[in-house]
C-alpha cells in the first residue's frame, strides 16, 4: 500500500504534480509487481466505462495523435448513430507531423471515408480536454445547435476525463453517450496502452497514472 495525499489535500496544478512526482515511480514497480490482478481490471473499467449505443444529436471526437478516432466517428456517423460530426482539437501534436490542426486532418480523414463534409463541423483552436469542450459547446451555442443527446470518442483511458468534464458544462439534461475509439495496432500486436496490456509495461503504467493526476488537476481548478 502506498500512502499519499495526492487526491486528498493537494489545492494546485504544482502541488499534484509535485506529489504525483513523489510516488510515480513506486507506483509503476508496485503495478509491475501485481499484474494482472483484479484491481487493474477496476482501474479499466472506472476510466474506460462505455454506454449503450443510441441515436444522438452529435458526436464529439476528440484530437489525438493517430487517426484512430476520426475512424470511429466516422464509422458511427456511416452506421448512422449520429447526424453530425464535430472534430475538435489544434494539438498538442505529440511529435505527430500533422501540416494543420488535429480537427482538419480528422475531417479530412473523415470525408475519405465516405461522411459527408458539410455533416463534419471543425473546432480548431482548442490544446486540451477542458478547452476541446469548452470550445466545442461555444461553436455549438454560435451555431444555435440543439441537442439532447452526445456521443464522445476517446480513447479508452481518457473516456472518464473527457465525460467528467462535458458533464460539467452541457446540461444536465442531456444525455452523453461514452464510446471508445480503438487503439491502433504495433507491428501488428496489440497497443502498449490497450486495456488487458497496459500495466504490463512502465509507459503504460505511467499513462493510466497521469489521467489521474489530471483529473486532480481538473479538481482544483475547477475545471472538470
Amino acid at each position: 500500500q502506498i500512502k499519499s495525499d495526492l487526491f486528498r489535500n493537494t489545492k494546485s496544478i504544482e502541488e499534484v504534480n509535485e506529489k504525483a512526482k513523489t510516488v510515480k515511480k513506486l507506483i509503476v514497480e508496485k503495478t509491475l509487481e501485481i499484474m494482472p490482478d483484479e484491481i487493474l481490471k477496476k482501474v479499466e473499467c472506472y476510466l474506460g466505462e462505455e454506454d449503450k449505443l443510441e441515436k444522438v444529436d452529435l458526436a464529439i471526437v476528440f484530437g489525438g495523435k493517430t487517426l484512430a478516432r476520426a475512424e470511429k466517428g466516422a464509422k458511427l456517423y456511416l452506421n448512422e448513430w449520429t447526424p453530425k460530426l464535430l472534430m475538435t482539437g489544434k494539438g498538442p501534436f505529440y511529435g505527430v507531423k500533422f501540416n494543420k490542426p488535429e480537427a482538419e486532418v480528422f475531417k479530412d480523414r473523415a470525408v475519405e471515408l465516405g461522411v459527408v463534409e458539410k455533416d463534419i463541423l471543425v473546432e480548431n483552436e482548442s490544446i486540451n480536454i477542458a478547452s476541446n469542450v469548452r470550445a466545442s459547446l461555444n461553436l455549438l451555442d454560435n451555431l444555435y445547435f440543439e441537442y439532447k443527446k452526445i456521443i464522445q470518442v476517446i480513447s479508452w483511458y481518457v473516456n472518464r476525463r473527457a465525460w467528467i468534464t462535458l458533464k460539467k458544462y452541457v446540461d444536465p439534461e442531456v444525455k452523453i453517450i461514452r464510446v471508445n475509439a480503438d487503439l491502433p495496432k504495433e507491428d501488428g500486436r496489440p497497443n502498449s496502452y490497450e486495456k488487458g496490456e497496459w500495466y504490463k509495461t512502465s509507459e503504460g503504467i505511467e499513462i493510466v497514472f497521469n489521467e489521474y493526476v489530471k483529473m486532480r488537476h481538473q479538481v482544483v481548478t475547477n475545471s472538470g
